[in-house]
């Protein structure tokens, strides 16, 4: 805020996946998991909140994953559970806040071409039969939901 004075735009972007691809996971991964996926959107969220209500507009996107919205014998349990929650936060924003000129958006990428993703599709079995579940056949890239942000963050949105 010193240096821009404004916020007109907040993009909550950081997620993991998990350490654990069993229910053996314990409590404090579980948490660790909540804490960057979900708690990471909230805190952002708290923060410019005041300043978009004082500026009198803003745009808040967050990073959801369709792992969020669907179960995945590739994702961890606690991966989807705080997806789910980050869609429901931003629901949540966006109906508290519109009378303030603020939208909430969040985006529910599929596999984008990522360090993450390379992790949980490890072999080439794995990301072959990814693939093969996409209508494209083809996973996305980072620069496929940057555009789809663009666009949410801009008044064309509204």
């Amino acid at each position: 805020m010193e240096r821009f004075k404004k916020v007109d735009v907040l993009v909550n972007n950081a997620g993991i996946s998990g350490a654990s691809w069993d229910m053996k996971m314990d409590v404090r991964a579980w948490d660790t998991v909540m804490d960057v996926n979900i708690f990471g959107c909230l805190l952002g969220i708290q923060m410019v909140i005041p300043h978009m209500i004082e500026s009198g507009s803003g745009s808040i996107i967050n990073m959801s994953s369709q792992m969020g919205l669907v179960g995945s014998t590739s994702t961890h349990p606690a991966y989807n559970a705080s997806k789910g929650a980050v869609r429901a936060l931003s629901k949540g924003i966006a109906v508290q806040y519109a009378k303030e000129n603020i939208r909430c958006n969040s985006i529910h990428p599929g596999p984008i071409g990522t360090a993450m993703v390379s992790d949980i599709f490890r072999t080439p079995d794995l990301m072959s039969d990814a693939i093969s579940k996409i209508p494209l056949r083809r996973i996305g890239s980072p620069c496929d939901i940057a555009h789809g942000a663009l666009f949410l963050a801009s008044d064309e949105s509204s």
